[in-house]
């Protein structure tokens, strides 16, 4: 199965797309609450690795890893994405320029293998999504 999520965001490309290359950027959106925080170790650059890891305030601990396959800067990355659900699918982002100067972001995940499996991804991007927007907003 594959999920496609879009969502507009009101930075243009460049910026958006430095929100997803930078480690400490990263950190600071990917998913923050008052009882998750993020490390991440990423070496963003096609064939680096990265690792990022959610820790909640009653010990869960959830790990989401792998390599960077494929990147044009400030347009598009591609990402193979391991987790506990999954292993080795695909996951994209494109990076279009809308009329007001800012930006589509299509997320799509490929490879899933179920429609549970399927929600449940929906949801952890529309979460990570819905964190970025908030970030934007606090940065800006």
């Amino acid at each position: 199965m594959e999920l496609v999520y879009k969502k507009v965001f009101a930075v243009p490309p460049k910026e958006l797309f430095s929100d997803f290359s930078s480690v400490d950027k990263v950190k600071s959106w990917m998913v923050k609450s008052d009882n998750i925080t993020t490390e991440v170790d990423s070496d963003f650059s096609p064939g680096g690795k990265y690792h990022f890891e959610m820790h909640s305030n009653i010990g869960d601990v959830s790990h989401y890893y792998g390599e960077y396959t494929q990147i044009n800067v400030d347009h598009h990355i591609d990402m193979v994405w391991h987790d506990g659900e999954v292993q080795n699918t695909l996951v994209s982002f494109d990076f279009f320029e809308t009329e007001n100067n800012g930006t589509k972001l299509q997320v799509t995940h490929a490879n899933l293998p179920d429609k549970i499996t399927y929600r449940h991804h929906r949801e952890f991007w529309k979460s990570c999504l819905d964190h970025l927007e908030t970030y934007i907003k606090k940065s800006a």
